[in-house]
């Protein structure tokens, strides 16, 4: 090898190896922004899960309140009943403490109710909002698939065809300047 052609062979190796990084780098950008949108559309769908199993939860609570407040109208009614049995004023009036302490548990349970169901609105309204992320984000996935698809379908084929003459141009270049060769352009990027 003369310096000559040793340098002619080492920028014919740098051409085809700057085409080569150049068409992995698209195609390797795809990939990463592929990567990104599934990953960002993975925690929407997996938010979106999270708040439906909080309304389920909180539906639960409610509906338990609900039954509480069922028991709680049964007692009032059996107390009412009583009320027009008692015989003397003791009577009624311990029957009528007892059945204003339900009525005033049950006003709490009502409000509980009611503070569970805002909460399940709120949580609707932001399962509606992660519902649209959730659909933005699929979409941009599925472009980014596509985008991947297409640049693997541009570059795949060059990218051979580069790598083959790139292997020739460097089956030219001595190993001990080839090693240098490879170890500069991984520094520099090319």
């Amino acid at each position: 090898w003369t310096p000559m052609s040793l340098m002619e062979n080492l920028l014919k190796l740098h051409r085809v190896d700057s085409q080569v990084r150049g068409l992995r780098n698209r195609l390797d950008a795809a990939k990463r922004y592929h990567t990104h949108q599934s990953k960002q559309c993975s925690d929407a769908e997996s938010q979106l899960a999270e708040q439906q199993t909080r309304r389920k939860q909180t539906q639960a609570m409610i509906a338990n309140l609900e039954v509480e407040t069922a028991a709680a109208d049964e007692q009032i009614e059996k107390f009412r009943g009583d009320l027009n049995s008692s015989s003397t004023v003791k009577q009624y009036t311990a029957v009528q403490t007892e059945m204003n302490t339900v009525k005033e548990r049950r006003g709490r349970i009502d409000d509980e109710i009611l503070g569970h169901m805002e909460q399940v609105e709120a949580i609707e309204a932001r399962i509606a909002e992660i519902q649209e992320l959730v659909k933005e984000r699929q979409t941009l996935r599925e472009a980014a698939g596509v985008q991947l698809e297409e640049r693997r379908g541009e570059v795949g084929t060059r990218l051979e065809e580069l790598e083959r003459e790139r292997a020739v141009a460097a089956s030219n270049v001595p190993p001990a300047a080839l090693a240098i060769f490879d170890e500069l352009a991984d520094i520099y990027d090319g």
